[in-house]
Order: C-alpha cells, then structure tokens, then sequence
C-alpha cells in the first residue's frame, strides 16, 4: 500500500465525520487517497482503536488492539532527560536512606527507653 496519510491522519479523518453515513464515506475517500482497499483501511481504524464495521473486529483481538494503542502512545525521551531523571533518582535514593538510617537510629533509641522504663517499674 502506497499511503499519503499516516494512520493518525486516516484516524482524524475518520473521526471528524459525522455519523456511520459519513464515516463510510470517510472510509471510501481514505481508500482512494492511500491507494488501498477499504478492508485494510477499516483494519488499520479498528486497530487504532476507531469503532469500525464487525468485519475487520474478528481479525484482531482487544488485546491486540489494546496493546498497539499503547504502543503508539510511548513516550521517548530524549537522552539529556533521561540522564537528568536518573540524577534526580539517585540524590531522591541517598535522601531516602539518609533519613531511613535516621529512622531506625530513632526506633532503636525509643525501644531503649521504652525497656529501661519497664526496668524501672
């Protein structure tokens, strides 16, 4: 398939008919444009989580569908933020066990007081 339009595009396009009369007719220019048949581009709708035509449901799976929904969405992020969360990661890690190291000095200090007043009464 020879596509003018990213999936994305074919989507918005779908999307901004009204009603199942003009979403067919959506489909049908979409086809003509993108040099395909309607059937692959309900497939490809269906698959980008648009309500298509039961025909091309049976071909894919929720999960299938669910799963390339995702992955469309994942975010990448660009090197330099990557580096900058992991050392924000790793100064939020030495403060949390600063103050974990603080705590049970704390708890070991309460439960020798707690023991000399049992030893006391």
């Amino acid at each position: 398939m020879d596509r003018q339009m990213t999936d994305e595009e074919m989507l918005r396009k779908y999307n901004e008919a009204k009603g199942a009369r003009e979403q067919k007719e959506q489909i049908k220019i979409i086809a003509e444009l993108n040099s395909a048949t309607e059937k692959e581009i309900k497939e490809i709708l269906f698959n980008m989580g648009a309500p298509v035509p039961s025909e091309t449901k049976k071909k894919t799976t929720p999960k299938t569908q669910i799963e390339k929904i995702k992955e469309k969405n994942k975010r990448v992020l660009p090197e330099v933020v990557k580096k900058a969360l992991t050392e924000i990661l790793m100064i939020k890690t030495d403060e949390y066990e600063k103050v974990r190291t603080k705590q049970q000095a704390l708890e070991k200090e309460i439960e020798a007081i707690r023991k000399y007043m049992e030893e006391s009464e």
